[in-house]
């Protein structure tokens, strides 16, 4: 059986009635003009629909020694049918496709929720993966099921993997936002150290004294290193705030048109033109 369009796969299986002993010249089999094959109403296929059949009659060339013998052949066509693999295997590997989405639009700081989310759908789909495959032969190549789970487990992965881009780029602007506070208070105390006492005047009348004294910030200083390093980590901190907010409203619309072109892609070049190969 040829399983790379597994299960949307056809598969014909031939079979042949020949002569053991007796050869052409001595016995000749041929199909009957009506009714050549007929078939029991009660006996069905759970796997599988018959689609038709188609006979010949051959001969078979043993040696010059032997001789030929008569044969007929009766090739049957069976279609698989999908509706099982459909409720076990698509449909729920599709929504939890979908389930992974919805992490898109859980809040930024949500970790925990995004992680859980991202964990259980890859676990999922590895079970359903293992639950498909444990029952078929093993082959050298790739099958239809296998391309869709494969395809299916990359999406919940480049869910996982953006989840981790935006965790890290939160993280990022929440470390630059301490920091920030920190120089500011820093840059506070460097203001208040160069405070500096202007002057003491004393005034003399008779008896009287009078004393006046006068204390005042010094003229605007040039910007020091904390300063300049507060003003850099600013142009940093929000545009990592908003390209994670972004990278979040893009993918919920990225994906979903990604995996529709899959699908685009997928049904009609297994349904409508399988891949060929041997019975």
């Amino acid at each position: 059986m040829w399983l790379a369009n597994y299960p949307l796969d056809n598969q014909t299986c031939p079979l042949r009635l020949q002569s053991y002993g007796l050869t052409t010249a001595e016995q000749l089999l041929h199909w009957r003009e009506e009714e050549p094959i007929r078939f029991s109403k009660e006996i069905n296929l759970p796997q599988f629909l018959f689609e038709g059949y188609d006979i010949h009659d051959e001969t078979v060339s043993e040696d010059k020694v032997i001789g030929n013998f008569s044969s007929v052949l009766l090739t049957m066509a069976f279609r698989r049918e999908i509706g099982y693999h459909l409720v076990a295997s698509y449909i729920p590997m599709m929504l939890l496709v979908m389930v992974s989405w919805v992490s898109f639009w859980f809040d930024v700081d949500a970790v925990v929720g995004r992680v859980s989310l991202g964990v259980m759908t890859l676990l999922t789909i590895n079970s359903v993966s293992y639950t498909v495959g444990k029952d078929l032969p093993i082959v050298s190549y790739a099958k239809a099921i296998d391309i869709w789970i494969g395809c299916c487990a990359s999406f919940v992965f480049a869910a996982f993997l953006e989840f981790s881009l935006v965790s890290y780029l939160t993280r990022r602007a929440t470390r630059l936002q301490e920091t920030e506070k920190l120089l500011i208070d820093a840059e506070k105390c460097e203001n208040e150290a160069h405070l500096v006492l202007l002057g003491k005047t004393t005034f003399g009348f008779d008896n009287d004294v009078e004393t006046t004294t006068m204390v005042r910030k010094p003229k605007q200083q040039p910007i020091s290193r904390l300063s300049r390093t507060v003003s850099r980590r600013r142009k940093v901190l929000l545009p990592n705030f908003r390209q994670a907010k972004k990278i979040d409203v893009i993918s919920r619309y990225l994906f979903p048109i990604l995996f529709g072109i899959f699908n685009c892609v997928y049904w009609p070049v297994y349904v409508l033109y399988p891949f060929g190969g041997k019975q």
